[in-house]
Parts: structure tokens; sequence; C-alpha cells
């Protein structure tokens, strides 16, 4: 039987980052969700099926109005969208399993693979997201604003502050000085948008760890690397997560 050609999609608010399957070869690509003009970039998307002449698509999508838009791509095998009803390498203990993110199914099947006693899974994107595994049991977590958000809402629900780019709080944080002091109002609001946000990452680390032990904790998303330095915990930082976890899931539901 011949291997299909099959390509993984995490569709997030800003980048989709796609992992094709092709032979014995992988490749990863990550562009612009949106178009300039904020359409869906069906020409992108075609242009790599065509590529690498993939069969079946796979995809995560944090924006619904783009599920139509992918599953009227033109491929000779299947479109499927990650939701609740698949088969699952966990159960679901949430009170809305409808309502449950695609990305954090996928993110959530991941750490499922690796079989601990409990898990929490950090993903630090336009939103950040705890999600919280015992055994092989999702029980919920939380969200909350992302870095980004919190310093675009202070601007914009404000008269005065003015908006900041948050990675430049990177060149400002040193090792040896771990609580980083705003010293101009730019600087304030670097802090509060990225330390706020370690701040609570520890805190949540901390009353999980003490409810349950041998905790493993990862931590993904596109401001991890921002945010790693500053978690006190051991962590297992995985860019990719949400990527293994639809290569877990397209396996199962193949």
């Amino acid at each position: 039987m011949t291997k299909k050609n099959f390509l993984l999609a995490d569709v997030g608010n800003t980048y989709t980052k796609v992992e094709v399957h092709y032979g014995v070869e992988i490749q990863q690509i990550a562009f612009n969700s949106f178009t300039d003009d904020r359409n869906f970039p069906r020409d992108q998307w075609q242009h790599i099926i065509k590529e690498y002449d993939v069969q079946d698509v796979f995809y995560s999508s944090v924006i619904p109005a783009f599920h139509s838009e992918i599953e009227q791509l033109n491929v000779s095998g299947r479109i499927m969208r990650v939701h609740s009803e698949l088969r699952l390498p966990f159960t679901i203990a949430y009170c809305t399993p409808f309502t449950l993110g695609s990305d954090r199914i996928c993110v959530v099947s991941a750490a499922a693979q690796r079989k601990s006693s409990a898990s929490l899974i950090i993903s630090a994107g336009t939103c950040i997201t705890f999600d919280v595994l015992v055994g092989t049991t999702y029980i919920g977590g939380s969200i909350s604003p992302g870095v980004k958000m919190r310093a675009k809402a202070m601007h914009h629900f404000t008269q005065a502050l003015p908006e900041v780019d948050v990675f430049k709080f990177n060149a400002l944080w040193k090792e040896e000085n771990p609580l980083f002091v705003g010293k101009t109002t730019e600087e304030c609001l670097l802090a509060g948008s990225v330390q706020g946000a370690a701040f609570e990452i520890n805190e949540y680390i901390n009353r999980l760890s003490q409810m349950h032990e041998n905790l493993n904790i990862y931590l993904t998303g596109g401001d991890a690397i921002t945010l790693e330095k500053l978690i006190k915990s051991d962590i297992f930082a995985r860019p990719n997560m949400c990527l293994e976890g639809l290569n877990i899931l397209y396996k199962l539901n193949a």
C-alpha cells in the first residue's frame, strides 16, 4: 500500500505552521495566517499542496471563519479538522467539550502520549492557556491574555499609555537581576506585560504542584521563548507541541 503524503496545519491567530509528511521526509513551513487584506491565503496553501503532492490535510484552527475555506482546498484525499469527537488519546472531563479549542486538544494529545501521572501544558500565544491532564483525563484549565494582548489592552483602554513592543523585554532583562524594575513608562509597561504573565505562570505551577506530585510541565507557543527564562520550575519547552499532537491525532483517525 502506497503511503499517503499528508499535511498537518496549526492555524493560529497570527501565523500558520504546517508540517508536510511526504515519503520519509518531513518539511516544516510557516506563513502568515492572513493575507495583507485580511483574507484566507488560499494561494499559499495550494502552492504547498501542489509542490508536495499532498493527499490528506489535517488541521487545527482558532479562526472559525477559515474552516470552510480550508475544507474547499483542492486535494485528492481527505480534509479533516480537529474536534472533541475524534478518537483521542485521553478522555475529556470538561463540561463543554464541544467548546474546547482544537489547539488545546492537540497539545493535550501530545502530553498524553508521555503517560505521566499529571501534566500541565502552558501555551503562550495570543492568549495564555493552562491545560491540566491527570493520568489520561483532561480536567480543564485556564485562559488569560497573552503578553502582547496585555500590552495592547493597556494602550487601547487608556488615553496616555503608549503601545510597546514586548520583544524589547528580552534585551532589558538580565539573568543576574531576575526582577526587572522599569525606570521609564515604556519599561514599566514591558515589565507588567511580560513579568506579569510570568508571575501568573509561576504561581499556577506552584499551586498545581502542591496538588500533584511529579507534575510534568510543558511550555509551547509563540511567546514561549520570551517567558521560558522567567519560569522558576523545570519545564519541557516544546515549540511545536501542537504539530506533535496533530501527528498523533492524524494517525489515530486517518
